[in-house]
């Protein structure tokens, strides 16, 4: 199937490739005569189909956009399989010679490789290098375009031989007919159990062009979860934790030329710490009422993540009624928690009074600080309202060039009220 969804079959001794076009109802069917008994079929990446003629030794080369056939020239004796490498040469399989032949896309010979007993057929795989099968033994080799030797062999014990001439490792399918590709990265949080949050990217995707990705996680690289299919900004599922995540994001080309485009990749790592303490606006449920109180979050560790960090910043939600407000300040500790005190005004403006903007730039925590931990205030000027802080989040941002980098810590408040 080329690149424009037609299908093309070999007509072997009718001698004729038979082209079907699935886009007209009923499917339009032509036959092109090629001359020679027609067997195996490769494609270029210049919109040519090239023809092996078995034991008529030839080879044609037709115009995949116009239906005709170019040329038809000498090849070798019982030709098979037949496939193209990216530089668009045509590389063939002569059961008869054992050999695996090299043209260029004239069909001009350029060399010969001495293979197994009775190869059958050829394709490429994803590095550009040319896998091939034989008929008449076990084993399969590999062939490096860059010097035209086999560099591998393996045998299949057992198998009896190999009797294929299609698109074995399927690029061609991958690259030509679907038009698919893929980029995997793994990312190192450098922690173990580490619980990962969303995944978000930059990209473009023009018209007839798709961008998806999924996510696995792992403490060693060995062992994998399942893998999860990731949409852009969501959170990820909670099975995946590890220290490692790995992303594998694919791109598509439905129909055109124009690919898809991933400019940047960012994942993000869930800090699992403390939950806030108890409101204090009742001394004790239900008796007397205090006008304000406060919250504070557990410690969260900056010593890991400041070797991410390029900046550091404080969001959150809360429902503040009318006569009502919430405040953050931060605190820090460098002995491990046991001595807590406010970062001074001077890393930190305005945290001796509160901090009421949503976001908050905070990124001198992450210079001096082992340790922070926040203080949420709530007031509040009557007892029939309340303000209430919904969830809380500290990013920590690290961006560089299609490689992610960004972690995140995330604690939710609960409080009485709620």
């Amino acid at each position: 199937i080329d690149s424009n969804g037609i299908l093309w079959s070999s007509g072997q001794n009718r001698n004729h490739v038979l082209r079907l076009d699935p886009s007209t109802n009923p499917p339009t069917i032509t036959t092109i005569d090629l001359g020679h008994f027609s067997y195996g079929m490769g494609i270029d990446y210049l919109g040519h189909l090239f023809i092996s003629g078995w034991t008529d030794s030839k080879l044609t080369r037709i115009d995949i956009e116009t239906g005709t056939k170019d040329w038809t020239k000498d090849g070798p004796y019982k030709a098979r399989g037949v496939v193209c490498t990216d530089d668009n040469d045509v590389w063939i399989a002569s059961t008869e010679y054992d050999k695996v032949y090299r043209y260029d896309n004239n069909g001009n010979l350029k060399t010969e490789i001495d293979v197994g007993d009775g190869p059958t057929g050829v394709a490429v795989d994803s590095e550009g290098k040319v896998w091939v099968c034989n008929i008449n033994d076990d084993y399969i080799e590999r062939i490096h375009p860059g010097n035209n030797t086999v560099e591998l062999w393996k045998s299949i014990v057992g198998s009896n031989g190999h009797y294929t001439y299609s698109d074995m490792t399927g690029i061609v399918a991958r690259t030509v007919t679907t038009k698919i590709g893929s980029w995997t990265t793994v990312i190192d949080s450098q922690s173990s159990q580490t619980h990962w949050g969303a995944v978000y990217w930059n990209s473009e995707e023009p018209a007839g062009t798709s961008l998806i990705a999924k996510a696995r996680s792992s403490d060693d690289q060995s062992n994998w979860s399942a893998w999860e299919d990731v949409a852009n900004g969501d959170i990820v599922g909670s099975a995946l934790i590890g220290r490692y995540l790995q992303v594998e994001t694919t791109f598509q080309i439905f129909y055109g030329e124009v690919s898809p485009i991933l400019y940047d990749l960012t994942a993000q790592v869930v800090l699992v710490g403390e939950e806030f303490g108890d409101s204090s606006f009742y001394d004790k449920p239900g008796t007397a009422y205090v006008a304000s109180g406060a919250l504070v979050s557990g410690a969260i560790p900056v010593d890991i993540a400041t070797r991410f960090a390029k900046g550091i910043q404080l969001s959150w939600s809360a429902v503040e009624p009318t006569n009502t407000s919430v405040d953050f300040q931060i605190e820090y500790s460098n002995d491990g928690g046991l001595n807590w005190q406010l970062i001074p005004d001077t890393d930190l403006v305005g945290n001796s009074i509160g901090l009421d903007t949503d976001p908050i730039d905070v990124s001198s925590v992450g210079i001096k600080y082992e340790q922070i931990r926040l203080i949420v205030n709530l007031s509040a000027e009557s007892e029939t309202v309340f303000p209430q802080l919904q969830d809380w989040t500290i990013t920590l941002y690290s961006r560089k060039y299609a490689e992610p980098g960004v972690m995140v810590t995330v604690g939710i408040a609960e409080s009485p009220w709620d």
